[in-house]
């Protein structure tokens, strides 16, 4: 699939700061997504922040993106959140914190973009999808307001039931919480 075909041309708010920082098209809107740090923006509900603040999650800048692909009217993207077992194999920046713990994986959602049968995963400049294709227990299609509103609680549920599910020694607070310092680890190593 060539990104490129796909112009940027709405003028709305999305589309039009990123033609201010001279993203005409999906290619290039996909290669600098990719190029931004990995750190949370300070509103997660103002998406614009990414640009301003010139970086993001993988929940934030694949919002952005498909609110782009929203804005621009291009059909067959959709935002998947896929939950994953997050390791130190498949994600090796956590070793230090999952070490703390007697768990090999801890649940963790991870979002990309799917365009019929490719992926596209900006949330560092190598994919994180290639990573963890393998590991991915389920995947869910949401829109980009939808990941910007529910993900947290999506994700919370989702820890909840594996919790009791595998019989895990361990509340479902401290569970979110070491999860919590497996994405700080990630957010320092960047």
């Amino acid at each position: 699939m060539d990104l490129k075909s796909f112009k940027i041309t709405s003028d709305n708010e999305l589309s039009s700061l990123a033609k201010s920082k001279n993203l005409h098209d999906l290619k290039s809107l996909v290669s600098w997504l990719k190029h931004l740090d990995y750190y949370r923006i300070s509103d997660k509900q103002n998406l614009s922040l990414v640009f301003e603040e010139a970086r993001g999650t993988c929940s934030s800048k694949h919002a952005v993106l498909k609110s782009i692909i929203d804005e621009n009217g291009f059909s067959d993207f959709q935002l998947i959140i896929g939950i994953y077992k997050m390791n130190p194999i498949n994600t090796p920046g956590i070793k230090n914190v999952l070490a703390r713990t007697r768990l090999d994986y801890i649940p963790e959602a991870h979002c990309y973009i799917r365009h019929v049968s490719q992926t596209i995963d900006v949330t560092w400049p190598t994919s994180a999808y290639d990573r963890i294709k393998h590991d991915i227990i389920k995947e869910i299609k949401l829109s980009a307001k939808e990941v910007v509103q529910n993900k947290s609680d999506l994700h919370k549920a989702f820890i909840e039931a594996w919790k009791e599910n595998k019989d895990i020694d361990m509340s479902t607070e401290a569970l979110w919480l070491t999860r919590e310092a497996c994405i700080e680890a990630l957010m320092d190593a960047s």
